[in-house]
């Protein structure tokens, strides 16, 4: 998540991206949400760091801009409704949840989520499905009642959620083993693929399954040795990584000058690559933490 000075944003997507909280709260009008908001926002960031060198009264000027232009414009532009109980409700929650600056094991307030509905029909122009009435999504900047199975593909190539586009050009829920794939590895479920010798659906390969045919064939965990053929364990610790293209186990890089698997690096040591680094960020030569990893928000 993102710091506070850092990324705006983030706190605005905080609330209104969660999930579970505080009910019963007084009800907040629109005019006062952003105020209260930011106020929140900002005494968490200045008690838990995050104002990245900003005032407390700066912070709250932009969270304050930032959560009208996410809360209130589109309320008054009529393309969301606002639900005065519900904002009440987040921010009892949010509340209730910056009191601790490491937010370990939390859930964030439903109210948050639905707070603002979209009111769009569809055909009506949108530029997110928050846009849209609860029952549709924003496809090409226009609000759409989104095909199920069975049903023909918008645009001929779109099916949402975990559907497909087949080749009749509707949406289809992914096969199982054993069943046709002209389409390819989108038409199989998960943990199969579509194998290319027969077009039908197949598990991922176990260990020491065959993979000449697909190199993608292997299950997780495990990558197909291009000498033997066949699905291995990806290399541990002191293990050659040539076979494997560069990977290794969890927790492991490739040294690219030895090709030999190594513990992935704390903070501080020397590093050539982000993918040496436990953080996935080495910065200067440095294994280091992103700034805006830093803090919680």
């Amino acid at each position: 998540m993102k710091r506070l000075g850092r990324v705006v944003p983030s706190l605005a997507a905080l609330a209104l991206a969660a999930a579970c909280g505080a009910e019963g709260a007084s009800p907040v009008g629109l005019e006062s949400y952003c105020t209260e908001y930011a106020q929140i926002a900002c005494d968490f960031g200045r008690r838990c760091d995050c104002l990245m060198g900003a005032t407390e009264e700066m912070c709250r000027s932009v969270m304050a801009a930032e959560c009208a232009n996410d809360v209130v414009t589109p309320v008054e532009e009529g393309r969301r409704t606002y639900d005065a109980d519900a904002a009440g409700d987040c921010l009892s929650g949010l509340r209730t949840i910056l009191v601790d600056c490491t937010l370990d094991d939390i859930d964030y307030p439903v109210a948050c989520e639905t707070m603002l509905a979209g009111t769009t029909p569809a055909g009506g122009s949108c530029d997110e499905d928050e846009d849209c009435l609860p029952v549709l999504e924003c496809y090409d900047n226009a609000c759409i009642d989104a095909p199920g199975a069975g049903e023909p593909c918008v645009d001929g190539t779109y099916c949402p959620g975990d559907l497909f586009c087949a080749d009749d050009e509707r949406c289809a829920a992914p096969r199982g083993s054993g069943q046709p794939c002209p389409e390819g590895d989108p038409a199989c479920a998960e943990g199969s693929y579509c194998d290319n010798r027969t077009t039908t659906c197949s598990p991922l390969g176990d260990l020491g399954a065959d993979c000449r045919h697909d190199n993608a064939s292997c299950a997780d965990g495990l990558y197909c040795a291009f000498v033997d053929g066949i699905c291995q364990p990806l290399p541990g610790d002191g293990s050659d990584c040539t076979q494997s293209s560069g990977a290794c186990a969890d927790g492991l890089y490739c040294d690219p000058a030895g090709r030999i698997c190594h513990p992935r690096l704390g903070a501080g040591a020397a590093c050539t690559s982000d993918g040496q680094c436990l953080s996935d960020f080495c910065d200067v030569g440095t294994c280091s933490t992103p700034d805006d990893d830093r803090c919680p928000l």
